[in-house]
């Protein structure tokens, strides 16, 4: 079904490495004959489909080890990469970063932006989760972030990485934004009932513009705070 959702484009092929020999047999099949035959049908399938694989782990040690086929092995290595890990590219981390909010953000939300600190602390961090730790990362700054702006404070790491301390700061920290955050929900409530629920009463009480006094509002809303109507 993946060959036929890909006909005439790319089928990327992650994490090659950790293929199952019934389903390599089955890869093979196809890359050798360029057929391929759907489930419970009987009629060959002519298939014009370019091929990405990618793995972690080495192919040839696996080989050895009779965990993956030799033959599966030449007909994917035609044109070989190897990608440097995400520490030794520093200049790919904050566009990835920025494209990886942009991914995470839901559509019509304001896209945040990376402050100078807080890239300088992506690019000094050793990502030894490469990729898929970024995106845990850029995900928790969403989460942790107020405004449009991602700071440095909210950047959380791995905790494995650091020590006790650490650890015990960024819980400390998370108390804190969520105390933070807390008041001012309170004060935004307080600001609408002294303005009787008027937005734009509110927004001026608060010195904010209504544009962001709507979004935090939408926000509470997803908490599950009642919001006082004009």
């Amino acid at each position: 079904g993946k060959f036929e959702q890909a006909e005439g484009g790319t089928l990327f092929l992650d994490e090659i490495g950790d293929m199952p020999q019934e389903a390599q047999t089955r890869l093979l099949r196809v890359l050798q004959d360029g057929e391929y035959t759907m489930v419970g049908g009987r009629m060959s399938i002519r298939s014009n489909v370019r091929i990405l694989a990618a793995t972690h782990r080495d192919l040839t040690l696996l080989i050895r080890q009779g965990l993956f086929r030799e033959d599966l092995y030449y007909r994917l290595n035609v044109f070989p990469l190897d990608l440097l890990p995400l520490r030794s590219r520093p200049a790919d981390i904050v566009p990835l970063a920025d494209h990886l909010i942009k991914t995470h953000v839901q559509i019509g939300q304001p896209r945040p932006v990376i402050a100078a600190p807080a890239a300088q602390q992506l690019e000094k961090y050793s990502w030894p989760g490469n990729v898929r730790e970024l995106s845990n990362v850029i995900q928790r700054a969403l989460v942790m972030h107020s405004g449009n702006i991602v700071e440095a404070e909210d950047l959380r790491f791995e905790a494995h990485q650091g020590n006790s301390s650490d650890i015990d700061n960024i819980i400390q920290t998370s108390q804190l934004n969520r105390n933070l955050k807390s008041r001012e929900h309170e004060l935004i409530l307080t600001a609408l009932e002294k303005g009787n629920g008027s937005r734009k009463l509110a927004a001026e009480e608060l010195g904010i513009s209504p544009r962001t006094l709507r979004y935090k509002l939408a926000k509470m809303r997803d908490l599950g705070l009642e919001i006082p109507t004009a």
